[in-house]
C-alpha cells in the first residue's frame, strides 16, 4: 500500500514539473514571437521648410495726363491706329482710378502725353519704323516716332506699364530709343534699349 502511494505521488511531481515547464516555455515561446512580430513606428524626419516672402515690386502712381495729344498729317489709316492705342493708354488710366484724359491734336495746359513724328529714330537695323522714344516734358510725357507704327508702340507700352503699376518711364530710359523685338499687338515684347547710338549699323544685334 505504502509503496503504491509513493510511486502516485511521484507521477503527481513529476506531471506539476512537467506543467511548470511548458508553463514557462510558453512564455519564453510567445515571448520571442512577440518580439519577431512587434512593428515599431519611429516618427519620420520632415525637412523643414522656410517660408521666404517673394520679392513684390512697388505699386507706382500712375502720370496724371489731361489730354493725349496724336501728331497731324497722318493718313486715316494711320490716325485711326495711332487713336486705338491713345484709347489703351485712356482707359489704363481710368482702370487706375484717375480721370481719362481726352484724346486729340493740337495743343492742352497741364501735364499731357505729347506725341510727335520725328524724321528718323537710330534702332536696331530691320526695326526702325517700330521704334518710339519717350522723354519727359513739361510735367508730362513727350512720345517720339518716325511712323504710326512706333507711335503705337509707344503707346501700348505706356498703356501696359500703367497696367501694371509700375514707372512709366524710369530715369535710366528718358530720351532712350527702344525698339520692341515681338511682333503681336497689344504688344508682349522684350525691351531693347539704344542709348546713344552713332548709327543704325552700330546698334544691330
Amino acid at each position: 500500500m505504502s509503496g503504491g502511494g509513493a510511486g502516485s505521488g511521484g507521477v503527481r511531481r513529476w506531471y506539476l514539473v512537467a506543467g511548470v515547464l511548458v508553463l514557462v516555455l510558453g512564455a519564453v515561446v510567445a515571448s520571442q514571437v512577440g518580439a519577431l512580430l512587434r512593428v515599431e513606428v519611429a516618427p519620420a524626419a520632415v525637412p523643414s521648410e522656410r517660408a521666404m516672402a517673394a520679392k513684390v515690386a512697388p505699386v507706382v502712381e500712375p502720370p496724371r495726363l489731361g489730354a493725349i495729344l496724336l501728331p497731324k498729317g497722318a493718313t486715316d489709316v494711320e490716325r485711326r491706329r495711332e487713336r486705338l492705342a491713345a484709347a489703351a493708354v485712356a482707359s489704363a488710366l481710368a482702370g487706375r482710378g484717375l480721370p481719362k484724359p481726352e484724346v486729340g491734336a493740337g495743343e492742352a495746359e497741364g501735364a499731357a502725353l505729347r506725341i510727335a513724328r520725328v524724321d528718323s529714330l537710330l534702332a536696331p537695323s530691320g526695326r526702325e519704323e517700330e521704334a518710339f522714344r519717350l522723354r519727359r516734358r513739361g510735367g508730362g510725357l513727350l512720345l517720339e516716332a518716325a511712323t504710326a507704327g512706333g507711335v503705337a508702340n509707344g503707346l501700348y507700352a505706356v498703356a501696359d506699364r500703367i497696367r501694371s503699376g509700375a514707372e512709366v518711364l524710369p530715369k535710366e530710359e528718358d530720351g532712350r530709343v527702344v525698339a520692341p523685338t515681338g511682333s503681336q499687338r497689344p504688344p508682349t515684347w522684350s525691351w531693347c534699349s539704344v542709348p546713344g547710338c552713332s548709327s543704325p549699323s552700330s546698334c544691330a544685334g
